[in-house]
């Protein structure tokens, strides 16, 4: 979610809101082509189980994303909202998907077009409303773009069911991933010995502030100081984990996650308290490189891209 020039605030003037109904009525049409398509996936289903939710309860991104793939296709030129969006487009008018907090409750992935938004998966955070909804504007919708780790925090706790701390204890990785979630007890899931365990997961809030983390900062001896703020000195920088959670990544199961990436990368995943590492992670190993090539190093073992949204559904370690 970005803000527009002009020549996008009257693209949309032109195009979009004076065919706002016929978009909704069309965008309607698409997803309940959609919603059939995914309800017969197996990741969807699996997702859902795991998640003990019922369609289209958490499933935005993936609504989301099939409607951006319709848009990109021919449709009927009969249909007014297709054809508006069309010409929307084809008169330099920009659609990109984004992600954003809304209500400072939810997380949701919806469509920017020029300056309206194009809330395609509605019903995924509000059952009973109507699954699409068009606002004229970003200031109409209730929509907040993320700018700080923070935004993160507060709807992650909320939202995902997660206590958020710190990270303090992956010094290589904290400048990209500075946030850990704890499952709250509603999310913990049952052992083989009949006890719910709460698990550690790596929240995965890098790609959304990529940018403006890496930027943050520069000329002052360090990149990535919107993560080393929110560690340090921010509202959850005091926060720690119980000693028996800290344990559980100081000494990880060799079948977790987290044991298999400290086998494969124990320069990144070794866990440590030391405060000087962290400083030396966020100072050093990172200020001599440019992006492309930090991003490089993390891409193959999934910190970086689609794999990304795994670290939310499997965790780094479970608390026995």
């Amino acid at each position: 979610m970005v803000d527009m020039p002009q020549k996008q605030r009257l693209l949309t003037q032109e195009w979009i809101l004076p065919a706002k109904d016929q978009i909704v009525a069309d965008i309607s049409l698409l997803r309940k082509k959609i919603d059939s398509n995914l309800k017969r996936r197996d990741d969807v289903r699996n997702e859902l189980r795991e998640q003990r939710q019922g369609y289209p309860i958490g499933l935005c991104r993936q609504i989301r994303d099939e409607i951006m793939n319709e848009l990109g296709k021919h449709h009927d030129r009969s249909s007014l909202g297709m054809r508006a969006i069309k010409q929307f487009t084809r008169n330099g008018g920009v659609v990109h998907p984004f992600w954003a907090t809304e209500e400072r409750k939810y997380f949701q992935n919806a469509i920017q077009m020029g300056t309206a938004i194009l809330d395609a998966a509605h019903d995924t955070n509000h059952p009973s409303d109507d699954p699409v909804v068009l606002y004229p504007s970003i200031e109409e919708s209730p929509f907040k773009k993320i700018e700080r780790f923070e935004d993160i925090a507060e709807v992650a706790e909320e939202y995902w069911d997660f206590d958020v701390y710190p990270n303090v204890y992956l010094p290589a990785v904290a400048p990209l991933y500075p946030l850990l979630g704890v499952d709250k007890e509603a999310r913990q899931k049952w052992d083989n010995k009949g006890r719910k365990s709460p698990s550690i997961f790596l929240i995965p809030s890098a790609s959304i502030l990529i940018d403006e983390n890496f930027e943050s900062g520069r000329g002052q001896g360090r990149f990535f100081t919107l993560a080393h703020d929110f560690i340090t000195k921010g509202p959850y920088s005091a926060k720690r984990l119980p000693k028996q959670y800290a344990e559980a990544l100081f000494r990880p199961d060799p079948s977790s996650r987290l044991g298999r990436l400290v086998k494969l990368r124990p320069d990144l995943f070794e866990a440590s308290e030391n405060p000087d590492e962290l400083e030396a992670s966020f100072s050093q190993f990172f200020v001599t490189k440019n992006l492309g090539e930090i991003l490089k190093q993390f891409e193959h073992i999934g910190l970086i891209g689609d794999l990304v949204e795994t670290f939310r559904k499997e965790p780094l370690v479970t608390v026995r």
